[in-house]
């Protein structure tokens, strides 16, 4: 199933994502006008989007491998996951440790001025292997955004029975309800035990926040097999009222309401899979996807590159006109690396994944076999 909405989706979430520490950094980077922007200030939420969309596409192209449980799938579903994330994300904490050791100034800065575990070796050791968010205690990184990643590989090791159960529904009604409810979970866990309206927190609500999204999103991908062709013009439309009630939700509601913005974001993946309505158009633009393709790498990389020069700006005491001229040229470097990033080792590990994969010709003896048992 080819729908571009889905790629470029994810690559605006990335941006968002993007703008969002950036508008944090407004002042030092000499654009405090970004400070709290409408949209910006919250886009913290597009990790949010990245746990429901990942959520939704894995369940569209592994569902059927999970009818039932079988060794074979799962260490396939294994095996493509870990060389999904791991290559990429080790290339980039390497690329953040060889800049630590070259400028050792900017690692003691970071690591008292932010986290007070931050750059330590138990931290290199837990985001090298993505563990940063699985046991206490959770404070710590080399590679800050790696928080999503880690709490994501706990959906991963949930995902085959997820989809056992999920796989077993066929009510309509009640798949909404229970991924309604999913994508509501994050929200009430941060109002029960934080007293938060919503659920924005790094550490402690890591792992809340990817388990309901991340179920949500499998649930509507199981809605979206269901649903019937007839109903697709229907579905592209939900799309577009999802988006038009986010942004009404961003741009002009308190941020009390920013809970229901997950909600938001599950009806518009749910509706992007119907790839119709004037959202699937906005989000399949050339643009759109090419960020898309880039978003995993731009993801991990900005902020350490935010980072490091604002440290710089402090250092060598830069004026306005440095400050933005330094955030373009920052910008460049980050866009281009993390192309350079997609096309040397994001895309080349997937190949490998898919070309390498051991068990192939069992598994296709496998199907063969339940095949002429169905025909049986």
């Amino acid at each position: 199933m080819n729908v571009p909405s889905l790629t470029g989706i994810r690559g605006v979430a990335a941006l968002w994502v993007v703008l969002f520490h950036l508008q944090q950094f407004g002042k030092d980077f000499a654009v405090p006008a970004l400070v709290g922007t409408p949209v910006l200030r919250s886009g913290w939420t597009g990790v949010d989007l990245f746990f429901v969309l990942s959520g939704f596409v894995l369940m569209l192209v592994h569902e059927r491998d999970f009818g039932r449980l079988h060794w074979q799938p799962l260490l396939r579903f294994a095996w493509l996951r870990v060389l999904r994330v791991y290559p990429l994300a080790t290339v980039v904490l390497l690329l953040i440790a060889l800049l630590v050791a070259l400028d050792r100034n900017f690692a003691l800065d970071w690591a008292q001025g932010a986290i007070p575990h931050n750059l330590t070796a138990s931290a290199f050791v837990r985001t090298l292997f993505l563990a940063n968010r699985w046991w206490l205690p959770t404070d710590g990184d080399w590679n800050q955004p790696e928080w999503s990643l880690s709490a994501e590989i706990l959906g991963y090791a949930a995902f085959p029975f997820i989809a056992l159960l999920a796989t077993r529904l066929n009510n309509r009604w009640l798949i909404a309800a229970l991924a309604l409810a999913c994508l509501l979970y994050p929200t009430a866990y941060g109002y029960f035990y934080k007293g938060k309206p919503f659920n924005d927190d790094i550490f402690w609500g890591a792992v809340p926040r990817m388990a309901g999204a991340f179920a949500g999103g499998m649930l509507l991908a199981r809605l979206h097999r269901l649903t019937p062709d007839a109903w697709r013009e229907l579905q592209g439309g939900l799309a577009t009222a999802a988006l038009v009630a986010a942004m009404v939700t961003l741009l002009w509601l308190p941020a009390q309401t920013y809970g229901a913005i997950t909600v938001c974001f599950g009806v518009l993946v749910y509706g992007l899979a119907a790839n119709r309505g004037l959202a699937n158009r906005l989000f399949s633009t050339p643009l759109a996807v090419w960020l898309g393709l880039i978003s995993f790498p731009l993801y991990l990389v900005h902020v350490t590159a935010l980072n490091w020069v604002r440290f710089g700006f402090r250092e060598d005491g830069a004026g306005t006109t440095e400050r933005i001229i330094a955030l373009g040229l920052t910008l460049a470097f980050v866009f281009c690396l993390a192309w350079l990033l997609h096309i040397y080792v994001e895309r080349p590990s997937h190949r490998f994944a898919r070309n390498a994969w051991p068990f192939r010709r069992l598994e296709e003896e496998r199907r063969s076999d339940d095949a002429a048992l169905g025909r049986a």
